[in-house]
């Protein structure tokens, strides 16, 4: 799709698009099919930026990408790729999107999959840290969920935490 990722190849999703060019293509082109210029996407979970980047591309300069990622580590590496791709219509927010505001734990995935990366307590992993938390009807403007098209949510066994937490905006 145009854009360059910054990544490490013993991660499977990294890696998959080292040798593909795209992750998950059903979903990228879903997306690419219906984000417009001027629309808002909101990535919960996003990662080391693939879907973000992908959407920004789709929403333009009028438009807007909220890319959230609890995983100081992996947020670390979305805004690097953000800034190897110039992008300027990407708000970042290292942050848990969750159903309250608080300080959560966040759960390592394992090398070879940081997308498994968590903030659902699982004894056998290492705590990365703590990140602050809140619910995503405050962490995103009312401006931008009036304009918001579509919402990613992949956080790894989260997702109910996240979706009650957008209740009031939706």
């Amino acid at each position: 799709y145009g854009f360059e990722l910054a990544g490490n190849v013993t991660d499977m999703v990294q890696r998959y698009v080292y040798l593909f060019g795209v992750w998950e293509p059903n979903l990228s082109t879903y997306m690419m099919n219906r984000l417009r210029n001027g629309d808002v996407f909101i990535d919960v979970g996003a990662n080391i930026g693939y879907f973000s980047l992908l959407a920004s591309k789709s929403v333009g300069d009028s438009g807007k990408v909220v890319a959230i990622e609890a995983s100081q580590n992996i947020f670390d590496n979305l805004k690097q790729n953000i800034t190897k791709n110039s992008v300027s219509n990407i708000e970042t927010l290292n942050v848990a999107a969750s159903d309250c505001s608080d300080e959560i734990a966040v759960y390592c995935g394992p090398l070879g999959n940081i997308g498994m990366t968590t903030c659902v307590e699982r004894a056998d992993w290492v705590v990365e840290g703590n990140v602050r938390s809140g619910c995503l009807s405050d962490l995103v403007s009312l401006d931008d969920w009036r304009r918001t098209r579509l919402v990613k949510i992949d956080v790894e066994g989260f997702e109910i935490s996240v979706l009650r937490g957008c209740e009031k905006a939706l």
